[in-house]
């Protein structure tokens, strides 16, 4: 049964990228006295045939020139002096490039812009994580020439109540964020027959932004049923998809690819251990944050200190809802929706070194970004943007979610020192951050845009993560 529905309208007319005067990197000074055929000498079989899954030869190698060069996504790629094959790798590789770079001359192929229909499951249910079902109401929205990418932990948790998945084409899936990589894109993508027109993933968001990737680059209508609370959240809404590039970070690569139908069951959330139950909540209240809703915020800090048990559907609905609104305006993040990344430059960047540190003991993604929506308080407050002694902060910090950290700090911050310029809002190789200037309010920089150009406060990170770690 349906308990409520949201639609997210980006508006037809949205440009996919800025219009903007800026003179475009010409790749010609660059490629024009490069052998193409000597520049692909060497290259490994994994790049080869991921090359062949972005549709051009070269697309990879380019791929890593602009990571190394720093090319923001805001600067256009001049190819209009560039020959044949460099234009076709050129084209490729832009498609994907933090998400897409606009090219001189244009081309917005794979630009797709639809309206998602989030369907919330179950009107019985009143609490987030109520019961394990008998079968989930999810496969009455799967047609029968779909076919459904599942995530594996939750079809090993959930096996009884999924005996209809046996009637569908499906794919069993074990994916870790450090292997969201370009290899498992290729055999994934290798997985899906030429027939399927329409691809619905069953999982969190790791899952969702590797299928939702691959379904971009195959040009194939997607589904999602988000089965983390972080997915439900924030991750299944606004057609973000992506997969991470060494050594260059996570989700460098990818695309907007909006799906047709995100379908919300909360009763998906019964066997969800502890630990992503958390990771979501963060998710949860950086949307209350920024969408000053205070009762929504009280609320979820305290269901953060005690059980998601408490969590009611209605409260799910509105923060879903605030990502929703914000992706309907500003659907390729060149303005309002750059809101959403509060907490996530540094949370990123902490997620990577974490990642690379500890392997599958890493800190989760919700934990990096309550670090780093701390972290970004504290930078407003260093610049007197916002107010000192405000509750907000320790508020956080008294929460479930906060990790207790046991890094060296000095090493730490070198390595995201080293890094964060990587970050996708990164311009000129100059770091941007969301900054709030209260609750519910940011600080909008010289440029009018919601981000702020600032350094990283080396000091000030190695203070927070010292004090995390007593």
């Amino acid at each position: 049964m349906i308990y409520s529905k949201i639609k997210l309208s980006p508006p037809q007319s949205a440009l996919p990228f800025p219009d903007t005067k800026s003179a475009g990197f010409d790749w010609a000074l660059v490629l024009n006295n490069l052998d193409f055929t000597k520049c692909l000498d060497g290259q490994s079989v994994e790049l080869t045939q991921f090359d062949r899954f972005l549709g051009a030869l070269g697309a990879s190698h380019l791929l890593n020139f602009a990571f190394a060069q720093r090319l923001d996504r805001n600067t256009p790629w001049d190819i209009t002096n560039v020959s044949v094959p460099w234009r076709l790798a050129i084209k490729a590789a832009s498609r994907v490039y933090k998400r897409g770079v606009k090219l001189i001359p244009a081309d917005t192929k794979h630009i797709s812009i639809q309206e998602t229909e989030i369907i919330f499951l179950d009107s019985n249910q009143q609490k987030a994580n109520d019961r394990i079902p008998k079968d989930f109401e999810f496969f009455d929205y799967i047609e029968d020439g779909d076919f459904i990418v599942i995530d594996k932990n939750f079809y090993d948790l959930n096996i009884k109540s999924l005996s209809k998945l046996a009637k569908y084409r499906h794919h069993v899936v074990n994916i870790l964020e450090r292997e969201k990589t370009h290899l498992s894109a290729v055999k994934l993508s290798n997985a899906i027959t030429a027939s399927v027109t329409r691809i619905v993933t069953i999982g969190g968001g790791v899952l969702g932004d590797l299928v939702g990737f691959v379904a971009s680059q195959r040009e194939i209508q997607s589904v999602y049923i988000p089965t983390t609370l972080l997915s439900m959240a924030d991750s299944s809404v606004g057609g973000k998809t992506g997969i991470n590039f060494e050594p260059y970070g996570k989700n460098q690569v990818g695309a907007f690819h909006f799906p047709a139908k995100t379908i919300i069951e909360p009763k998906c959330l019964a066997t969800l251990p502890m630990r992503e139950i958390y990771s979501g909540l963060a998710e949860c209240l950086k949307h209350a944050f920024i969408s000053n809703d205070r009762s929504l915020w009280d609320g979820l800090i305290e269901i953060s200190r005690s059980s998601l048990d408490q969590m009611e559907i209605c409260e799910l609905l509105k923060i879903v809802q605030v990502k929703a609104d914000i992706v309907s305006r500003d659907p390729f993040e060149y303005g309002e929706r750059a809101l959403l990344n509060f907490g996530h430059t540094l949370g990123h960047a902490l997620e990577t070194f974490s990642i690379e540190r500890d392997g599958d003991q890493c800190l989760s993604h919700g934990q990096c970004v309550i670090v780093g929506m701390i972290y970004a308080i504290r930078l407003a407050q260093k610049k007197s943007l916002f107010k000192k002694g405000d509750p907000i902060v320790q508020q956080l910090l008294n929460t479930a979610l906060v990790p207790s950290l046991n890094f060296d700090s000095q090493a730490v911050g070198q390595y995201i020192s080293n890094n964060i310029s990587n970050d996708k809002k990164a311009s000129h190789s100059k770091v941007r951050w969301v900054l709030p200037s209260k609750f519910g309010a940011f600080h909008r920089g010289s440029d009018n845009q919601w981000t702020v150009e600032h350094e990283f406060d080396s000091e000030l990170f190695c203070n927070l993560m010292d004090e995390l770690g007593n």
